[in-house]
């Protein structure tokens, strides 16, 4: 399996083992996916079933604002979040959360 990962991602598999840790953690994970229409947007999952789509790079521009306030929701109950983004899109997210 972990071939196969390594063959799906873009970042040599780094990325799907930071997420299995944050989620069997009681964590979230946010990150880029292609939805039905090959457009891409940032979604929030909790189950490691659900990272296939996020592996891979997306060489387009993703909409990623309509996470920020339920990462911020989560970070208020006290819920790891690994968001996963452009340095823009992270400096977006730290920005509207107030704090790096």
């Amino acid at each position: 399996q972990n071939v196969v990962i390594r063959k799906e991602s873009s970042s040599g598999g780094v990325f799907s083992a930071l997420a299995e840790y944050v989620l069997t953690n009681g964590g979230l994970v946010c990150a880029a996916v292609y939805d039905e229409k090959q457009i891409v947007n940032h979604i929030l999952i909790d189950r490691p079933d659900e990272l296939g789509a996020m592996r891979g790079a997306k060489y387009a521009q993703s909409r990623s604002e309509n996470c920020f306030p339920r990462i911020k929701k989560e970070l208020q109950r006290n819920r790891h979040v690994l968001f996963v983004g452009t340095p823009c899109q992270t400096a977006g997210l730290a920005r509207y959360l107030g704090k790096p």
